[in-house]
């Protein structure tokens, strides 16, 4: 851990490499939490670089920068789940999760109206007698204020589905 200021400028950076959190007890997060990245930040502005946080049986990747005298924002998110039920033991989910899941989301324009374009996987997803869906792809966007689920598409109970549509 390195934490480094410049009074002049007002900006302060935060260097995490392998630094890890561990707790006795879950109790609402996982027990390990593993982090590294660079984050840098003033009153005018946040900057992220490479920020990634690994948990057992996943991890996130997140990095850009939200300018909050402009109103601006530009972010990346990547999250990769290859044992979801692991990795989401700590919340004690339902046993109809998938077994693995990959989101990524851009988010960038102002923060009044910010533009979103993701895409997501699932795979193996079970859901008790009804069977289990191989593989789950999705695109999605948020612009101007409207959801558009640009794909929904895999195999699913037997069948094919196939989906898009707006909000």
């Amino acid at each position: 851990l390195a934490l480094r200021g410049e009074p002049a400028a007002d900006v302060v950076d935060v260097a995490l490499q392998g630094v890890r959190f561990a707790r006795k007890y879950e109790a609402g997060l996982p027990r390990n939490i593993f982090v590294d990245g660079v984050i840098s930040g003033s009153a005018q502005k946040a900057d992220v670089r490479q920020l990634k946080v690994t948990i057992p049986g996943a991890d996130l990747q997140l990095q850009g920068r939200v300018d909050i005298v402009k109103k601006l924002v530009a972010l990346q998110l990547k999250a990769q789940a290859q044992n979801l039920p692991m990795a989401l033991s700590f919340l004690h989910p339902p046993d109809v999760l998938p077994k693995s899941a990959t989101i990524q989301v851009n988010v960038d324009g102002s923060l009044d109206n910010p533009n979103v374009v993701g895409s997501a996987a699932v795979r193996s997803l079970g859901i008790g007698e009804l069977g289990t869906a191989p593989e789950l792809h999705a695109r999605f966007m948020l612009k101007d204020g409207v959801a558009l689920v640009q794909s929904l598409k895999g195999e699913i109970f037997g069948g094919k589905i196939d989906v898009s549509g707006k909000a």
